[in-house]
């Protein structure tokens, strides 16, 4: 049987290398937590549990403590409140429900998956670094490449109009239509350079927010800094 989830307030909790975050409709917060396994739930009220995770790596479904991840990163949530993770040792795609219950998405071929993100028709996808590309999982049908020709994607994100975001360690910021066309809009070597799109230089930029008017926001981690880039 599972264990219980142990409750505590925003000042008690602690967290084992938090990676990334994901807000729900209901500003309810999910944190993967990489070091300790798990998937953190964090209400508006600022209460914690774990949502999912033994704190042990492995490979498993099942409910809250009985599933274990190993090397949770990229972390999305859809509009009926389901989690979708990227278990990044285990080379899977997981969805948990919002009673904690883990299952492992049917969908092969990845490696290292990272970032993931889904659209306005609940379309997921996922930055699938070591395979140096963007995975596209439908609601029906088979998983697909949507863009390829990456180094190492690692941040993704997605518009109103469902075009989708990434950036790679080449330090460019690429749009992918819905059709797959790719261009690159902003970014060419390793640097630090605010201006125009074309101008601008980034480095080591692991996670990436679009909002609803079109800013995009990067997280430029290797010049410890956090860029706004307008569209």
């Amino acid at each position: 049987m599972p264990l219980p989830a142990r409750v505590v307030t925003t000042p008690e909790a602690q967290f084992n290398s938090p990676w990334r975050l994901t807000v729900d409709n209901n500003g309810t917060v999910y944190v993967t937590e990489y070091g300790n396994n798990r998937i953190r739930k964090i209400t508006s009220s600022g209460v914690v549990t774990t949502l999912a995770g033994s704190g042990t790596s492995g490979s498993s479904d099942g409910t809250g403590s009985e599933a274990k991840f190993s090397g949770a990163s990229g972390i999305a949530v859809d509009s009926d409140g389901n989690i979708y993770v990227t278990d990044t040792g285990n080379n899977k795609i997981r969805k948990i429900t919002p009673a904690g219950v883990v299952t492992t998405l049917p969908a092969s071929g990845f490696n290292s998956p990272r970032g993931i993100i889904i659209d306005s028709s609940g379309n997921i996808y996922v930055a699938n670094t070591n395979g140096s590309n963007i995975r596209k999982i439908p609601l029906a049908g088979e998983v697909s490449v949507l863009a390829s020709g990456f180094l190492y994607p690692h941040a993704i994100g997605v518009d109103s109009s469902d075009n989708v975001y990434a950036m790679d360690d080449y330090a460019r910021l690429y749009k992918i239509t819905p059709v797959g066309v790719k261009t690159t809009i902003a970014g060419s070597t390793h640097g630090y350079l605010d201006g125009t799109i074309a101008e601008a230089k980034f480095n080591q930029s692991f996670s990436l927010a679009v909002d609803g008017n079109e800013y995009i926001y990067v997280a430029d981690s290797g010049n410890n800094c956090i860029r706004k880039v307008k569209l």
